[in-house]
């Protein structure tokens, strides 16, 4: 069964619901992610598509310095921006632990700054690892991968209902599992953009 890291943490993220608007001590904006909640569809569209662009060229601007090959990558719908990366950019093999120093260095850091810098986003971690080891296992190993990350963005002075987790242990294949290169592509971390209401699955 999927558990929600956000919920064992005591920081339920509802993305229906509406959300804190900005990190403490930052400024008042004119539409926070309550009033975006109660927009028209119309609207609500346009606002998400001018938030999504901006998140969008903040990250390809951010990473652009990391080269080919690496894995990264950003990916945009139109609901969402999402930032994935393997899972060795900041995980040890088998480790729950960030690697040091995580937060200060790409991509990670480009996630903090975006948050902090468009109020009205809010986030949604997803941890995936391969089919390798067995699903309670992966679902566990994932769980606490994610937590280990909200605990670090929880640092950094981003309100903890702004950001939620989930361990989604070897769902949503991206490569072939049967393979070393599509297990690697399997374990990844996702950070997914997007204004509340939004699906970030």
């Amino acid at each position: 069964m999927r558990k929600t890291i956000g919920v064992l943490l005591g920081a339920t993220l509802c993305w229906a619901a509406p959300l804190a608007a900005a990190p403490l001590g930052a400024p008042t904006i004119s539409s926070s992610p309550r009033q975006v909640a109660t927009m028209s569809d119309r609207t609500r569209g346009t606002v998400a598509k001018r938030e999504l662009d901006i998140a969008e060229a903040l990250l390809r601007k951010r990473l652009q310095g990391l080269g080919e090959g690496n894995q990264i990558a950003v990916l945009r719908d139109p609901l969402q921006v999402t930032l994935r990366m393997p899972a060795s950019v900041l995980f040890d093999a088998d480790s729950t632990h960030l690697k040091p120093n995580s937060l200060e260095e790409l991509p990670l850091s480009a996630a903090v700054e975006l948050l902090r810098k468009r109020y009205r986003l809010v986030g949604q971690i997803n941890v995936y690892t391969d089919g390798i080891g067995g699903q309670i296992a992966n679902h566990g190993l994932t769980e606490q991968r994610a937590l280990a990350l909200l605990a670090a963005l929880h640092t950094t002075r981003i309100r903890p209902t702004r950001v939620a987790g989930a361990g989604l242990g070897a769902e949503a294949e991206i490569g072939p599992d049967e393979t070393p290169e599509g297990r690697e592509l399997n374990r990844r971390v996702e950070l997914v953009f997007a204004l509340p209401g939004a699906s970030t699955r």
